[in-house]
């Protein structure tokens, strides 16, 4: 507006013309102004440009925006920088490894950590920087295995042995609440540490990579394993089932990943014979899928007399009955069948409680896919007095 003004105004003082309205055309005879007041306009807009302080004004405004421009660069650069300092901490130790891609429907990354594969999911979240740290309690409750060996049966036995043997419903706080996962983003091993009530805590992780402070703490801790072939299978189907992993490989691409110790959690002899070396200490139960599978009361009272509840032989029956395969299967509270609402699973892949039954791989696995388990097990197995059983008579399911 300001160069408009100059140039009407030099307009006026050089051709005797007059001004229209500001910023229309110079027009002869229109609004016409005396010579004094044309030249009082003039200087009065030629000074304003040459004002030393407007200058100065005018010279702050562009250091300022540039010293923003600048500041906004360093400070996106330092925030990538701290970012990567953070990734790299997280890191440290972690070795991510070469997987198949065409296996899996959506990008999925793993890492190996003192000898372990876990998913990038938990490495990320940056846990296990945090699970040094975590103190257990004298009255904690642990139940912990290998993926697909039977946690969750474990876990809601356990839950009512220690609620008075009161089944659980559709109205009850679901399972992952109940008893959260140590070593999952959530809720978080902050949260659990915060927790004021008796803590009821489920765990995949090796005996080698518990807090150091288990040991000390006298908490109890129930470990369940499952015969490999078994477990095999059960696993194949749930990473089929989760969408953070959709699994579309064939069954025969998967026992391959197993056998070398490859899928998340293994290497599998490895966490069960830690386990298994460790079951003399006076708090870790040592308990099998097919014992538990076969005689459920016999299991159940030795939970209980592990955990230092007493229980009737009715209440053991009763807790047996309730955690039986199809009860479970039809609980809301334990048979996660919510995760598909919440796009955790897929709806269409089945279901987490699939069969429940001790023997199922003799359904799935090839004549030479048998052998390789055989030789794969006698190796791991040699020097070891852990011995797993394949088959049962055939008798009521569970999961």
């Amino acid at each position: 507006m300001i160069r408009t003004a100059i140039l009407t105004s030099r307009q006026i003082l050089v051709g005797g013309r007059s001004v229209g309205c500001v910023g229309s055309r110079v027009q002869r005879g229109c609004c016409p102004l005396p010579a004094p007041h044309l030249l009082r306009l003039h200087r009065l807009i030629t000074n304003s440009i040459q004002d030393p302080s407007l200058r100065r004004f005018r010279l702050y405004k562009r250091v300022f925006a540039a010293s923003l421009f600048a500041g906004t660069l360093v400070f996106a650069w330092y925030l990538k920088k701290q970012k990567g300092i953070k990734l790299r901490a997280i890191l440290e130790d972690f070795t991510r490894l070469p997987i198949d891609e065409s296996l899996f429907g959506t990008p999925v990354s793993v890492y190996r950590y003192k000898g372990y594969i876990f998913p990038g999911q938990l490495v990320m979240s940056g846990v296990f920087k945090e699970l040094p740290d975590f103190q257990f309690r004298q009255d904690d409750v642990l139940v912990a295995s290998y993926p697909k060996a039977g946690t969750t049966w474990v876990q809601e036995i356990v839950h009512m042995l220690t609620h008075g043997c009161k089944k659980t419903n559709e109205n009850s706080e679901v399972l992952e609440t109940r008893f959260p996962y140590l070593e999952y983003p959530y809720p978080g091993i902050k949260s659990l540490a915060t927790r004021k009530e008796k803590r009821f805590i489920k765990t995949h992780l090796p005996i080698g990579l518990l807090p150091s402070s288990f040991e000390s703490s006298n908490a109890k801790l129930i470990y369940i394993a499952r015969n490999p072939r078994d477990t095999a299978i059960s696993y194949f189907y749930f990473m089929q089932l989760l969408t953070q992993s959709s699994f579309q490989g064939p069954l025969s691409s998967f026992v391959d990943m197993f056998l070398s110790d490859k899928v998340m959690y293994s290497p599998y002899f490895g966490h069960v014979l830690g386990y298994w070396q460790s079951r003399q200490s006076p708090n870790i139960l040592f308990v099998t899928y097919e014992e538990l599978h076969q005689d459920p009361p016999k299991v159940i009272r030795k939970m209980a007399e592990f955990l230092g509840i007493d229980v009737s032989d009715a209440e053991v029956n009763y807790v047996a009955e309730c955690t039986s395969f199809n009860h479970m299967a039809s609980n809301p509270s334990v048979n996660y069948e919510h995760w598909k609402d919440y796009g955790f699973a897929f709806k269409d892949k089945g279901k987490f409680f699939r069969k429940g039954k001790v023997g199922d791989w003799q359904r799935h696995l090839s004549q030479s896919q048998v052998a390789a388990f055989e030789e794969w097990e006698k190796k791991h197995l040699e020097g070891s007095d852990l011995r797993f059983s394949y088959t049962l008579p055939p008798q009521g399911d569970a999961e």
